[in-house]
């Protein structure tokens, strides 16, 4: 009795157990369940035929029957085998691109990363540079510090005039002893030649150079003739008041 039990439990457990099919098993299961439901349709069209012929028709011999079921059957399975390898080729050019376009994002990611990786270090080599130049500079802060603190600062010697040289009349004048720029505007605002309106340029200097310093030339000539129109200007609305001033001085009596 236990033995039966434990056979009849085996099959129960048997039973609700899945079981796991490959991919060629159930491809094998549809092909016979595909050829059964075809053997199925070509009975019922048969016993349909010769239900509607009755007697007058005339039955096949069994051997055509079967040739003909067997050439239905090869038919059905090259059907079946074109369309298992129509699907097989779409699932292998499918995988193929998949393929390709996770490649395709790999290559793209290696590269983001390089391109990040290159940013960064040339930001931490411009860090670096930078703090090794405070360093740097602090450095020679402090040295001169030093220097000074145990040293001491060289201070220029101060000339010493003597007797003679001192009471001696003398030709030759430094340039902090002309006064000719205080008394005289003219070397204060030196003019500046216009070579063709602004447009020319000098023999001897760069020309780059020349072109550079133009649009500040034109600036400036710009700037001071504007200056000039608006002081003229004002001169001009000036004028009436001051000769009014002077007909109504001229007109009070003398005391």
């Amino acid at each position: 009795m236990k033995r039966a039990s434990e056979d009849v439990v085996d099959k129960v457990d048997g039973a609700k157990k899945p079981v796991f099919l490959t991919k060629e098993e159930r491809q094998k299961l549809a092909l016979q369940r595909r050829q059964e439901e075809v053997a199925q349709q070509k009975r019922r069209a048969e016993l349909l035929l010769q239900a509607n012929n009755g007697q007058d028709s005339k039955p096949h011999s069994s051997a055509e029957r079967d040739r003909e079921r067997d050439r239905d059957r090869d038919r059905d399975r090259d059907r079946d085998t074109e369309r298992r390898n129509r699907d097989r080729d779409r699932d292998r050019d499918r995988d193929r691109e998949r393929e390709r376009e996770r490649e395709r994002e790999r290559e793209r990611d290696s590269e983001r990363r390089n391109r990040e990786k290159e940013r960064e270090d040339e930001q931490r080599a411009r860090d670096r540079a930078r703090v090794e130049k405070l360093a740097e500079r602090e450095r020679e802060v402090e040295l001169a510090a030093i220097k000074e603190q145990y040293l001491g600062s060289k201070k220029p010697k101060k000339r010493v005039i003597k007797p003679s040289e001192k009471f001696r009349f003398s030709f030759d004048w430094e340039n902090t002893e002309d006064t000719s720029r205080d008394m005289n505007s003219l070397y204060q605002n030196p003019h500046e030649a216009r070579l063709l309106f602004g447009r020319g340029f000098r023999a001897g200097m760069d020309r780059r150079e020349q072109k550079n310093l133009l649009p500040r030339m034109r600036r400036r000539f710009v700037m001071r003739f504007a200056r000039r129109k608006a002081l003229r200007r004002l001169t001009r609305k000036l004028q009436p008041r001051r000769r009014r001033s002077r007909r109504l001085k001229s007109m009070i009596p003398l005391i």
